[in-house]
């Protein structure tokens, strides 16, 4: 049986200011969740095409993400291509999601969120 992650619309209800996010999963098993900076991308604010520091970019991200995924315990960890893998946590959705707290990061971030039952 083959499992292939897709686009998964409607998973992150919240996000840090000036982030961007995408989900791709297997719907009720596996979610990786890609949050990157905005402030990078002149088109993506209908920004001029100018200098992407005096918008901030490349300055450091926090907060936090609340998703909507299926009841259930999940295993969660974060990963950011420079200092690489961030211990995992685990979290358990209900009715109103699950909030994440992120590491601070610069450009991008992925949280992977594999569910364990």
């Amino acid at each position: 049986m083959c499992r292939c992650a897709s686009i998964v619309p409607g998973v992150v209800l919240e996000q840090p200011a000036d982030v961007l996010e995408v989900v791709f999963g297997v719907e009720n098993e596996d979610y990786c969740v890609y949050l990157a900076d905005e402030r990078e991308l002149a088109e993506a604010r209908d920004l001029a095409d100018g200098d992407q520091l005096e918008r901030g970019a490349g300055q450091p991200i926090q907060g936090s993400v609340r998703l909507h995924l299926p009841a259930g315990a999940y295993r969660a960890a974060c990963y950011d291509p420079k200092p690489g893998c961030i211990p995992g946590i685990r979290v358990e959705s209900g009715p109103d999601g699950v909030s994440l707290p992120l590491p601070e990061f610069v450009h991008d971030l992925v949280v992977r969120l594999v569910r364990t039952r």
